[in-house]
């Protein structure tokens, strides 16, 4: 199983390319990038729902059927979701007043949203031999940042057949290809302070797909405010001093003086101050301990106001076959206050100073308590100060 998709069979046959290679469970549309894995199928521009559905392993129904004792007999308000093509299990157990959301009402939400405001599917699958589903849905309305980078708005419609987990509506600029890049755009729309970013079905109740057409239109509002903001961060410089006192009153931590003066910032600074840059920081202790004192010598030219050039990390410590803060060196992030911004959300989703494993991190900025989330909001709240000041 590649990266959580499946095999794709269309009417119970596997359908195979022209080398016999098995297709899988992910499409995209024709005149999109390929996704990294290099799975899926290419729709052709015009193509209707059901092709969409066919192709990308969508088009199939589930249902909740009783659970049962040992005898035989049913376990009443006990059921679990199969498909009713298969008979695969999706979910072990739900309550009797459970609601599937069909991938057929995805798909139909994601035809009102289109006609309304313009979308059209990007990518689409299904992940889990069918437990979890996704539609990508984009607009071509792009805001165009200095240097040409541009950022671009998006919907997912992700269908959860689990009956542990909730469909989800979400606004995002990650391109969901697979069950890595679908889970990241849902922690990353959780945590963000727009209301407008994601939505949740609980299946109790009836799915009310009125509303959530309405909410996509306060979201295309939102998300004219954030490129209005994104843009104008683009252009704002940071000095050196500025950039410190950024990275200060976002991730916070003791400053520390010793006996000659010399000023000490918290690791979490630091690192900071190495990532907006591209580079790697080792904390003091462990190998490379050169770094420790490049970067510190580095923080104090800035405290100082001391202008420089210089990398912040010498070029014969840096691993090169890690990817520290892609996007760093584009002209829209290169010394801005957007770049900043960046470097503390990456740094948040990707080496928070302290690691304690995926769960933890995705749970964080889920739910924020203290660390993810409420970083990611302070980072933007100062980004905003700065602007006005």
């Amino acid at each position: 199983m590649a990266h959580q998709l499946s095999e794709l069979y269309i009417d119970g046959e596997l359908m195979t390319d022209d080398a016999g290679a098995p297709l899988w469970t992910m499409a995209y549309a024709d005149g999109g990038a390929e996704p990294w894995h290099r799975k899926g199928q290419v729709i052709p521009a015009g193509s209707d729902l059901a092709y969409w559905a066919q192709w990308a392993g969508l088009d199939y129904r589930v249902e909740c059927r009783p659970n049962c004792r040992a005898d035989g007999s049913p376990i009443p308000a006990s059921f679990h979701i199969a498909r009713e093509d298969n008979g695969a299990i999706l979910g072990a157990f739900v309550a009797g007043q459970y609601q599937p959301f069909q991938n057929a009402d995805a798909m139909a939400l994601v035809e009102k949203i289109c006609e309304r405001y313009g979308f059209r599917i990007d990518t689409a699958g299904a992940l889990f031999e069918g437990a979890k589903a996704w539609v990508q849905i984009k607009t071509d309305v792009e805001a165009e940042l200095p240097g040409g980078d541009a950022i671009s708005n998006s919907i997912v419609v992700a269908p959860y057949h689990t009956g542990r987990n909730a469909t989800r509506i979400i606004s995002t600029q990650t391109r969901v290809v697979c069950d890595n890049t679908l889970s990241y755009a849902i922690a990353k729309a959780d945590a963000s302070d727009d209301a407008d970013a994601a939505a949740k079905y609980h299946h109790r109740v009836l799915f009310d797909d009125d509303a959530i057409v309405e909410a996509v239109g306060q979201n295309e509002v939102s998300f004219r405010e954030f490129s209005d903001v994104a843009a104008k961060m683009a252009e704002r410089i940071l000095t050196d001093a500025e950039r410190l006192d950024y990275f200060q009153d976002v991730l916070g931590g003791a400053i520390k003086t010793d006996d000659s003066g010399v000023v000490t910032r918290s690791v979490a600074v630091r690192r900071a101050m190495a990532f907006a840059t591209g580079r790697d920081f080792v904390a003091e202790g462990k190998t490379a301990v050169d770094v420790v004192r490049v970067v510190d010598e580095a923080i104090d030219r800035a405290r100082r106001g001391a202008a420089s050039d210089a990398p912040i990390v010498a070029d014969d410590i840096v691993d090169d076959a890690v990817v520290i803060n892609p996007g760093h060196d584009l002209a829209s992030a290169k010394g801005t206050l957007f770049g900043a911004l960046n470097t503390v959300t990456w740094m948040v989703d990707h080496a928070p100073t302290k690691d304690r494993g995926l769960e933890h991190k995705m749970s964080s900025n889920i739910f924020g308590d203290g660390t993810g989330a409420k970083i990611k909001s302070r980072a933007m709240t100062r980004g905003v100060e700065l602007l006005a000041a």
